[in-house]
């Protein structure tokens, strides 16, 4: 039993009624109740993760015995059967964890950055929201963020999640930092963050790696990111690294069939939702036309800038929408289209400079 299985069995009240492991990637094992099946590419979706972010945060990809191990369990009996808190989706500790759903990228950030330590929940959780990508809910509602932080910073996890927006705030203001100082300047700071710290601490760290009180800090968030929802200010690591639906003739055009046992398709998200994800390069800044053709009310996609806050927000199309013009900004663009798990549908799109004949 290699180290990761004996550290779920302990988490799991002694290897109480956890399923083997039904599915091995090359940076991931999956153990799956069974009656619950992945969609055929997300295996390999949670492997690319994996090794995206373990790049991004300078870290060594999980191989062989390292792999990440990840319990999808059935949600009846959850939080019987592992370490999770009444009301989470998930939980991750020493590089397993458990989840009601999958994929879950959440959870594979905090598997990932246990070799960097704990600190406080606010910035575990921070990171892990900043890290998680955009999965499988279209982001059209970007709400702004406009609570304060303070409140939220030593906040244990589980009064974290019961606080609406505490999570989104917590990931802004991660963002917010690494974008400000650099990740490496962040890891450092938080570093030094203790899990007892108190809010004097935090500010201690914040003047030595940083070279701004907790104050000033506050209060530039507030002035620059306070309303960059979470689409915006998600690293969108894997988003943004798909494969690239070309240009023909002056437009984007794109014709498939959308279903779970397609090797590009990822799911189940919430349920009966499969995704594709692709990009697009936008060559010049403009208004473009954006249709979308689907035989479901399934057939939905979601398209936004692959830049941060001052990107535009997602555009968001369900088959049926009449076509819509919207300014888009030059550069790449994260384009995810969905299905649902249950039927194979006929998705279509095309994108074209609104000037154009």
């Amino acid at each position: 039993m290699t180290r990761r299985l004996v550290l779920a069995c302990a988490l799991a009240c002694g290897c109480r009624e956890l399923p083997d492991v039904t599915h091995e990637g090359q940076h991931v094992r999956l153990a799956l109740d069974p009656g619950l099946e992945l969609c055929a590419g997300s295996v390999a979706h949670m492997d690319e993760f994996v090794a995206l972010l373990s790049a991004e945060l300078g870290l060594e990809v999980p191989t062989d015995d390292e792999r990440l191990l990840a319990y999808w369990l059935e949600r009846d009996d959850f939080v019987a059967r592992t370490a999770c808190s009444e009301g989470a989706d998930g939980c991750a500790r020493n590089g397993v964890f458990f989840a009601r759903l999958l994929p879950i990228n959440h959870e594979f950030v905090h598997t990932v950055a246990t070799p960097l330590g704990r600190s406080l929940s606010f910035f575990n959780e921070g990171l892990a929201v900043s890290y998680q990508g955009l999965g499988g809910v279209i982001d059209a509602d970007e709400a702004a963020l406009l609570d304060p932080i303070e409140p939220l910073l030593r906040a244990p996890t589980n009064k974290l999640l019961g606080i609406a927006g505490g999570y989104p705030h917590a990931g802004a203001f991660v963002a917010f930092l690494i974008r400000t100082y650099g990740l490496d300047a962040y890891l450092r700071v938080v570093d030094d963050i203790g899990l007892a710290a108190d809010v004097d601490d935090i500010d201690r760290a914040f003047q030595a790696g940083f070279g701004a009180s907790l104050t000033e800090i506050l209060a530039e968030f507030k002035i620059t990111s306070n309303r960059c929802a979470h689409p915006a200010y998600d690293a969108k690591l894997l988003e943004c690294a798909a494969p690239e639906l070309p240009w023909r003739d002056g437009r984007v055009a794109e014709q498939r069939q959308v279903a779970c046992d397609q090797p590009d398709a990822v799911g189940p998200y919430a349920g009966n939702v499969v995704v594709v994800f692709r990009t697009v390069t936008i060559p010049e800044p403009g208004e473009y036309t954006v249709e979308l053709f689907g035989d479901s009310t399934a057939n939905k996609l979601a398209l936004r800038s692959c830049g941060g806050c001052d990107s535009e927000p997602t555009l968001a199309l369900r088959a049926g929408d009449p076509a819509t013009t919207v300014w888009l900004d030059a550069g790449r663009h994260t384009l995810r289209l969905f299905g649902a798990v249950d039927q194979r549908t006929s998705l279509g799109l095309r994108i074209t400079p609104s000037a154009a004949p």
